[in-house]
């Protein structure tokens, strides 16, 4: 191989480098202090590179590489005149903080890739290569790959090549810092040769101490439990974590070397600061539980307070993590980004969990950015990781609810790549205030479990919160809520206003006279409700929304109810008097812009001095209130509501609101932290106390609101990616009554399979055909709830999905669903809770639920066994559902929009049919051929057929 790099040189002063023989490379590796105007410039082989090449830099970045009030780009390599020329390649490092290789060839031919200033660590050297051919450019830094693309290769390169400086040396753009290797070669290294080449390892063998421990080996701190090891450098900077469950360490290197960030306009530059800007004093100490600690003080520059970090572990296994903050700004510190758990290896089936309304799951293949609020979208507070055979669990040990949001971000480092997690704290640190966290992070490695390892160990904290109470024990206290679990129908008053122009403010006069839809008032939706019951001989819950006069508009005045609806008061009693549970549509935390009584002062602030602006929702100004500041109106209103007898109210908005209120008037202690949480349970707490024994609903659901909520209205979902998280720690605390869609109108086979793998109430819509016309989809949906219903109110113990294939486990029930895009004809699970479950002829979208007792529904599948012993065989068309409950079955083509008469054979291995088949909605008598568990039925098109 031919030596490319003979010499440095730099103005008045000559850097030889001796000439290695013809064929090896030359590597440089004296330090080279890189002050602006050095210029190092060599003769390579133009040619040669411009069809192949690997070059090699391990290189210090001084602190302008870092500051975001850099104006200028600092160049690490250049070939070529200028890098936006043709025939030229160069990398660069912009203000940006990316560093971005260009490759230009010839004419218009260009292309680029860039890789995130995370990667890079201040004070400490970084390795880096950028290799090239016709088969692809890649990027690796300090021993990873960081990024990968196709390049425009040049057809030819001029002979000069510059390392930390332009080519052509304009002034300026030169790289700062220190270089300490430079090594140029005419080939392109493999992806293992420049993984060696780049790789740093800082890491050392992890301690044999008996854990909890803390101990060091030369510059590095261990601090371990019987789980996991983190390293940290004396100076602060973080290096590892060893999974020693596992044996391996998780991370290979820890890119950017900050276990902490934080923020403040009152930073020069408002440049964030992190740990491995502030160098740190190392402190040994003693734990909460007696147990030894790692402390770490971080001075901020300029004696402007500082940041302060302590690390134990603990003898269930956890490494705890806790901070405190020095704030010697005269502004505050708003954001703090702690702990961040950077450079975690990527394993080619990895995930990432969050529990982003019922939870979501993503695979870590080029994996890009999540982040939700904290209490709010998250409905608990953890992330959840799995590399390997590694599964991490971490969360924040806080009852009170402090608002943050759970960051998971890959810097586009590819499916080979690294995952960095961390929390954004918004604590808000006041100037002058030195804040210490009442309670620390936790950080569990829990073996190969995966979902159910990380949902049970989160349960053992979650069952001993304030606001753990069971199903059980809301049905005893308020038995009107037994009756959400027949299904539930969606009715409405009035309609929003407006569709695709939802979101485009009217003023109230001219939707009053332009606009006004009215589709339900009180006469109408008692006969439709008497026809439903009647015709599908079902007793099912109904929501109602926009019963007061405009839909989403006047609140908080509910009252007076708008006449043209009808008798408020009569209508009420009507349902009362019906046995019907009708919860009515409020929203206790917006205020409605155009209201006389509307006050700004009394709404959020979203940031300091500055209100909050409206949210346009189906043409009306809907303003955030402050929880605190509305709390009497909205009891009021509530008080009103059960005055008149209603037995159920659906809270709009509040269950799903991350509160960050900065409001002056509202009288909290800090205007940031867990204030607005504090106040929004307050809210909930005052809400219920005004109307006990009803049934309550709110949209979304989050833990801390788990006491004051009935029922959650969480959607499953429309994707593989999203997972029952929620039920699988919080499954026994309450139902799960359908999205706040009301359940269409029962022909969406993805949405139903997925509302039972999840334990969601099923609904409909009382707005479609279905609810005038007879459907056997809709008798078939209030079928399946029937039996559905008893996994309601009980804890999910596991959930997995493969290609589409998922399956859900109770203890005394298992539902299989197919969301592949294929038939499935043979789906076996084995070592469930019920056994080996083997369901066959499942077409797409089939779903099956098997309870312990025998019963099943099944939509869309051919035979199931348990155990090896026959449960059902159907046959007679692929789209046949059917709901047995153990005395009586339920049949009918229910699976598709179209319902043919078809002969179905039937043979249920528990069942001892007496022969009475019976349709629906004549009630005449069908055609049924057999005896005991084996029966052939005729069914018509459009009806169902009974069983007894």
């Amino acid at each position: 191989m031919m030596s490319l790099l003979k010499s440095w040189t730099v103005p008045a002063l000559l850097l030889l480098a001796p000439l290695a023989p013809a064929g090896t490379p030359v590597i440089l590796n004296t330090e080279r202090v890189m002050d602006g105007t050095t210029v190092c410039h060599q003769q390579a082989d133009g040619a040669a590179l411009a069809k192949a090449g690997t070059l090699i830099l391990e290189f210090k970045p001084g602190p302008e590489w870092f500051s975001t009030a850099a104006k200028e780009p600092q160049m690490l390599f250049q070939m070529g005149a200028q890098h936006w020329d043709p025939n030229s390649i160069s990398l660069i490092h912009e203000p940006s903080g990316q560093l971005v290789a260009h490759f230009n060839g010839h004419g218009d031919a260009k292309s680029h890739s860039a890789i995130d200033g995370s990667t890079f660590k201040r004070n400490a050297f970084t390795r880096l290569a950028l290799a090239w051919d016709g088969s692809g450019a890649v990027i690796f830094a300090n021993g990873a790959k960081a990024a990968a693309w196709a390049p425009a290769l040049p057809q030819a390169l001029p002979g000069l090549a510059a390392f930390g400086s332009p080519a052509n040396h304009p002034p300026g753009w030169s790289f700062r810092g220190v270089l300490k290797r430079c090594e140029l070669r005419t080939e392109k290294l493999s992806d293992p040769e420049l993984a060696a080449a780049t790789f740093i390892d800082e890491r050392v063998p992890p301690a044999a101490t008996p854990p909890p421990y803390v101990t060091i080996s030369g510059k590095t701190i261990q601090v371990g439990s019987a789980a996991l090891e983190l390293q940290i450098a004396t100076d602060g900077s973080p290096v590892a974590l060893y999974d020693r469950r596992a044996g391996r360490f998780l991370t290979t290197r820890w890119p950017g070397g900050s276990l902490w960030t934080v923020t403040s306009e009152a930073m020069p530059g408002g440049t964030p600061l992190d740990s491995s800007a502030c160098p740190a004093v190392f402190e040994r100490k003693t734990g909460p539980a007696g147990q030894p600690a790692a402390a770490w003080r971080y001075p901020f520059p300029g004696g402007k307070g500082a940041f302060l970090v302590e690390v134990w572990g603990e003898r269930d296994g956890a490494l705890c993590f806790r901070y405190g903050l020095d704030n010697g700004y005269d502004k505050p510190v708003d954001f703090v980004y702690f702990p961040s758990l950077a450079g975690i290896d990527k394993s080619p089936d990895g995930w990432v969990a969050q529990p982003h309304w019922n939870g979501t799951r993503k695979a870590m293949k080029d994996f890009q950015f999540m982040c939700w609020g904290g209490p709010g979208h998250l409905s608990m507070m953890f992330m959840g990781l799995q590399t390997g055979a590694s599964t991490l669990l971490i969360y924040p040990d806080d009852p009170a609810g402090s608002v943050r949001f759970a960051i998971a971000n890959d810097n586009n480092s590819g499916p080979d790549g690294i995952m960095n997690l961390t929390w954004q704290n918004r604590d808000s640190v006041r100037p002058g205030e030195k804040f210490r966290s009442a309670t620390p992070f936790r950080l569990y490695a829990l073996g190969d479990s995966g979902l159910k390892g990380m949902a049970e160990k989160y349960r053992e904290w979650a069952v001993k919160q304030p606001w753990f109470v069971t199903w059980e024990q809301k049905r005893a206290a308020a038995p009107v809520i037994d009756r959400a679990l027949n299904g539930v129908v969606k009715m409405v008053g009035y309609e929003g206003v407006g569709t695709a122009d939802s979101n485009v403010f009217a003023p109230r006069d001219y939707k009053e006279k332009h606009l006004k839809n009215l589709s339900m008032d009180y006469a109408k939706f008692l006969t439709l409700a008497d026809g439903i019951e009647r015709l599908y001989q079902v007793k099912p819950a109904y929501r109602y929304d926009g019963w007061w006069g405009r839909f989403d508009s006047r609140y908080p005045e509910y009252f007076p109810v708008d006449k043209e609806l009808g008798d408020f008061k009569a209508f009420i009693a009507a349902n009362n008097r019906a046995g019907r549970l009708v919860y009515l549509h409020t929203n206790p935390i917006q205020w409605d812009g155009e209201n006389a009584s509307f006050d700004l002062k009394r709404m959020s602030y979203f940031n300091p001095g500055e209100p909050g602006g409206p949210q346009i929702w189906a043409r009306n100004k809907l303003y955030f209130c402050s929880p605190n500041l509305v709390k009497d109106d909205e009891v009021a209103a509530e008080k009103r509501m059960l005055a008149y007898g209603v037995n159920g109210i659906f809270e709009d908005v509040i269950g799903c609101t991350t509160m960050l209120d900065f409001n002056p008037h509202a009288g909290y202690p800090y205007p940031a932290r867990d204030s607005g949480t504090r106040a929004l349970i307050a809210l909930c707490r005052a809400l219920k106390d005004a109307a006990p024994g009803v049934f309550r609903g709110t949209e979304g659901g989050e833990e801390r609101r788990l006491s004051y909520y009935d029922a959650f209205m969480i959607g499953a979902g429309d994707s593989l990616e999203d997972v029952p998280l929620l039920g699988m720690v919080y499954g026994d605390c309450y139902a799960n009554v359908t999205g706040i869609d009301g359940g269409g109108n029962g022909d969406n086979n993805v949405e139903r399979a997925r509302r039972l793998l999840f334990a969601s109430v099923l609904g409909l819509d009382g707005r479609y055909e279905w609810a005038t016309q007879y459907s056997p989809m809709a008798q078939m949906t209030f079928e399946t709830q029937a039996i559905a219903k008893q996994v309601t109110g009980k804890r999910i113990l596991d959930y997995k999905e493969q290609d589409g294939r998922c399956v859900t486990q109770w203890a005394d029930a298992v539902v299989c669903a197919n969301l592949g895009k294929e038939s499935c004809p043979v789906f076996e699970v084995k070592g469930t809770s019920l056994g080996t479950i083997r369901v066959e002829g499942m077409v797409r979208e089939a779903v099956v639920l098997i309870l312990r007792d025998g019963s099943f529904v099944s939509w869309g599948c051919h035979r199931a066994s348990v155990n090896g012993r026959e449960l059902f065989a159907l046959s007679g068309s692929d789209g046949l559902a059917a709901a047995y409950d153990g005395r009586r079955l339920a049949l009918a083509v229910g699976m598709f929009p179209k319902f043919p008469e078809c002969q179905a054979e039937v043979r249920i291995a528990r069942a001892n049919f007496k022969g009475r088949a019976v349709v629906r909605p004549d009630n005449a008598t069908a055609k049924a051929v057999g005896s005991g568990t084996s029966w052939t039925l005729t069914l018509p098109a459009g009806k169902s057929v009974f069983l007894e």
